[in-house]
């Protein structure tokens, strides 16, 4: 738990996930700021500009001696509209910061420390080696338990000068009995068919029950009979001749009784023939008891074909049995085969455990090195969306600034006009020598600057540049913990490499001190056999 727990946290710690994978579509502009390339923003007249230049120099407005503080109402709005559309690409631009700000925000990557996470990864792999070892010490000292014990037998049991004959596989045998008694029992099936009020599906049931007892009969006989004629006690001897010599008559009985059953049905059959009355005749009518009678002195005499192939078939099918009895499961020798194949599991569980645990710590390599491949893809993409914000942002830049100098000139273009229009009013006035007309204030003759309130998007730059500083951070821990998790694999195969031989020596340790306890146990047999005592 405390392993999956510490890979889970490692994982996080890797993990970048880009927050969108649509730059465009996050940064689209939902209002567009200002109208179209050729039209006004201000939306002024020129020929109401004119009319009110007119009628303000009749009037002799703005006074001669006037200021900006006290300037036309023409001029006043136009400077009205002029700060409304600036606050317009203002507030316009704002909304575009906010914009870029947020995705930066989500772009923001969580700093990562490569000597964390890489001390984090070689503590999971010393567990993981040290929970092997463990482990592996574990099974070793069963194998030396299974090794021992089977020494021990061997020795009590002399077996020490030959090893177990175990199957490699227990199906073959099953599949054998199977197919036998399957063979059988269709046979037999097909011999009684004719003998059965229920035809061939009648036969067939008799054949399988009569097919299932021959064959457990052997297995038997030969499993638990025989087998007990190789062991070395002699009351194990004795109740091994008896169950053989008691399953063996059985199955001799069974089978010469099924073929003297066939052979007494098929000479009751023709003689029912040459009467005429065979649709009468049924199994029921043929006492079990007067076969059985029939079967003495001589049970070989047999006249039906049927019948001898009923034997033939049944005896070969028991002595099958009988041999898979033997041979087939296990060792001839009671106990030999359970003893040496329980060694042969724990030897092949030792030789698993390594295998498995090479495997597992080659797919965590091959996890982590998918993790931080897809890290480092998502960072780079996330460095991108960070240019394209910048782009953006400077794009932005330029289309309110457009915006505002535009608006500026059409204010200067709109206040020049007025200034223009009043002026030579007022001039043609004088020349008529109008009292009410004076001439037109000084600061009509002031040049008119661009006005409007400058844009700053150095703050979104500013966190553009951090995000992306620290977006590359973190590609270049990652490249540096994939540098050492290559270097870690390396050793980590080593060092499997070196637990593996040492655990085949310490196996090969274990099976050479039990073959030389066998190799004693022969000579002093050998000898107590040559100089038996007095």
């Amino acid at each position: 738990m405390a392993g999956d727990d510490t890979a889970a946290g490692i994982s996080a710690e890797i993990a970048y996930k880009l927050p969108f994978t649509n730059t465009e579509a996050r940064l689209k502009v939902a209002v567009p700021l200002g109208r179209k390339k050729d039209a006004s923003e201000l939306r002024f007249s020129r020929w109401r500009t004119k009319r009110l230049a007119k009628h303000d120099g009749k009037r002799d407005e703005p006074p001669t001696d006037g200021s900006l503080h006290n300037r036309a109402t023409r001029e006043a709005r136009v400077e009205d509209m002029r700060q409304a559309r600036n606050a317009k690409a203002s507030a316009w631009i704002d909304r575009q910061k906010t914009v870029a700000k947020n995705t930066l925000i989500d772009l923001k990557p969580t700093p990562i420390v490569s000597e964390n996470i890489t001390g984090k990864m070689e503590t999971l792999i010393k567990g993981y080696l040290d929970d092997m070892g463990n482990e592996l010490q574990d099974r070793r000292d069963k194998y030396h338990v299974a090794e021992e014990q089977l020494a021990v037998f061997r020795h009590e049991h002399d077996l020490t000068k030959r090893d177990a004959i175990v199957p490699d596989d227990v199906f073959r045998p099953i599949t054998i009995l199977l197919i036998a008694f399957l063979v059988e029992g269709i046979l037999n099936g097909m011999l009684f068919m004719g003998a059965s009020a229920q035809g061939f599906v009648g036969g067939l049931l008799i054949a399988f029950a009569l097919s299932f007892f021959n064959v457990a009969l052997g297995l038997v006989a030969g499993g638990v009979g025989v087998r007990n004629f190789f062991h070395h006690d002699k009351w194990r001897k004795r109740v091994g001749i008896a169950i053989a010599s008691v399953f063996g008559l059985l199955g001799l009985a069974l089978n010469f009784f099924v073929a003297h059953f066939r052979d007494h049905t098929e000479q009751l059959m023709r003689t029912l023939e040459e009467s005429g009355s065979t649709a009468e005749f049924s199994l029921e009518q043929i006492s079990p008891s007067l076969v059985a009678s029939e079967m003495f002195p001589n049970p070989f005499n047999l006249e039906t074909l049927p019948a001898l192939i009923l034997l033939g078939l049944g005896l070969i099918v028991f002595s099958l049995a009988t041999y898979e009895g033997i041979y087939g499961f296990s060792d001839r020798y009671p106990g030999f085969g359970g003893y040496w194949l329980k060694r042969r599991k724990r030897r092949e569980a030792h030789r698993v455990l390594v295998t498995v645990n090479r495997a597992v710590l080659r797919n965590v390599f091959a996890g982590w090195r998918v993790e931080l491949a897809a890290a480092k893809t998502a960072l780079s993409a996330a460095r991108d969306a960070t240019d394209k914000v910048l782009v953006f942002i400077k794009e932005q830049f330029n289309t309110a600034e457009h915006f505002q100098k535009k608006v500026s000139r059409e204010a200067n273009e709109h206040i020049s006009f007025y200034r223009e229009i009043n002026a030579r009013t007022r001039r043609r006035l004088m020349k008529r020598k109008s009292p009410r007309v004076g001439l037109a204030p000084a600061y009509f003759e002031d040049r008119l600057e661009a006005s409007y309130d400058a844009v700053n998007i150095e703050d979104v730059q500013q966190q553009a540049q951090l995000v992306a500083s620290e977006l590359a951070d973190n590609i270049k821990e990652i490249e540096l913990i994939e540098l050492w998790m290559e270097n870690q694999y390396a050793s980590t195969k080593d060092a499997l490499v070196e637990v593996e031989t040492r655990e085949d020596k310490a196996i090969q340790d274990i099976r050479q001190k039990a073959n030389e306890t066998d190799d004693r146990s022969s000579r002093n047999v050998a000898d107590q056999t040559e100089h038996p005592a007095s």
